[in-house]
């Protein structure tokens, strides 16, 4: 699997190459002939970058990441966002800067940020009983909580019992779930993974690099809230601005969503304390998303049971009815409705 991989790679990395080489002949003969100077890929003007009295720093900053890339490849090395930032701090005055400058490399070259080799640092975890070899035939062993693969995409599987994929909001969920699957068997066939919040390119880029290889069903546990519902649909669409560098083909659409949904608020026996008021952010929020996923029913639905409500609760609002209730009562229900056919598929 690794080497096939590698072929591939390799296939894209000359791909790509030649796209930053094509632009820059591009540049040098608008130089030449004019009738003005253009960063630009052959056939595709839309995403052209024109170099003026006003952009020349911009412009300057785009040629930089254009050099690193092209080094990069022809290297087959990666390197962070941040290393670069730091390479050339002369030039990139903020991180803005940067994060501008490759955005507008990887729409005018139509390629993501991993294409390119630009990395960012995963903010993901991941923990459940999968052991990971990567290309350096290094072992990473996520039975114990441990970071998402910096390159998510250079690794093969090992070992895997897990069943199905947790996916999770936060942090402290994810602390405590890690913790409660050594001694909650309905816990025991999850890989839990959190990217502390909406998604991160790197964890997307694992998920889906894992969905490819294990194809294991994944599910979601978000706050009952228009933002755990909006990081759920980030998982399963991308995010709202799709574009180049983010990934326009890292998505996740098999995800299913667990919970919590605000359909269930009501059920549950909290204190008025748990019970969080909807704000007028919340409130707007909501009508937001609502024009965003209007064809999705199930969806509309449930930010329209919360607008109804007027309250929202965290998943941690769940521990207040027992120290294992969220465990051992709510996600015990939910997962034992899950049946897993012979070909790995999941039916809720």
């Amino acid at each position: 699997m690794l080497q096939d991989n590698h072929y591939h790679e390799e296939m894209a990395n000359q791909e790509i190459l030649e796209r930053v080489e094509n632009c820059l002949f591009a540049f040098q003969s608008s130089l030449v002939h004019g009738p003005k100077p253009l960063l630009f890929l052959p056939g595709n003007r839309r995403s052209s970058m024109e170099l003026s009295w006003r952009n020349g720093h911009l412009f300057t900053a785009v040629c930089c990441v254009l050099a690193e890339v092209h080094s990069l490849l022809r290297t087959n090395t990666f390197r962070t966002k941040r290393s670069i930032f730091y390479k050339h701090r002369h030039l990139f005055r903020t991180q803005r800067d940067i994060d501008v400058a490759i955005g507008l490399t990887c729409n005018i070259l139509e390629a993501s940020r991993f294409q390119l080799h630009i990395l960012s640092t995963s903010r993901g975890l991941i923990a459940g009983d999968l052991v990971l070899e990567t290309r350096k035939r290094e072992m990473i062993d996520c039975r114990i909580p441990t970071s998402i693969p910096t390159f998510p995409e250079h690794f093969s599987i090992r070992c895997c019992s897990a069943k199905f994929v947790l996916i999770v909001e936060k942090d402290s969920v994810f602390q405590k779930l890690a913790y409660e699957r050594t001694i909650e068997p309905t816990l025991s066939a999850a890989l839990i993974v959190t990217a502390k919040g909406y998604p991160d390119f790197s964890t997307r880029l694992f998920l889906n690099a894992l969905n490819e290889r294990a194809q294991l069903p994944m599910v979601a546990l978000m706050d009952a809230d228009s933002y755990g519902i909006e990081i759920f649909l980030n998982y399963k669409y991308g995010p709202s601005r799709i574009s180049h560098e983010s990934g326009s083909n890292i998505l996740l659409p098999n995800t299913q969503w667990l919970g919590i949904y605000p359909s269930e608020i009501e059920r549950f026996e909290l204190a008025g304390a748990h019970k969080l008021p909807l704000t007028q952010r919340d409130k707007k929020h909501i009508t937001n998303l609502q024009h965003r996923f209007g064809d999705d029913t199930s969806i509309n639905e449930e930010l329209k049971r919360l607008a109804a409500y007027g309250h929202k609760i965290e998943v941690e609002a769940l521990c207040s009815l027992g120290p294992h209730y969220l465990t051992q009562k709510y996600l015990r229900a939910k997962l034992e409705r899950i049946q897993y056919a012979n070909d790995g598929t999941m039916a809720v």
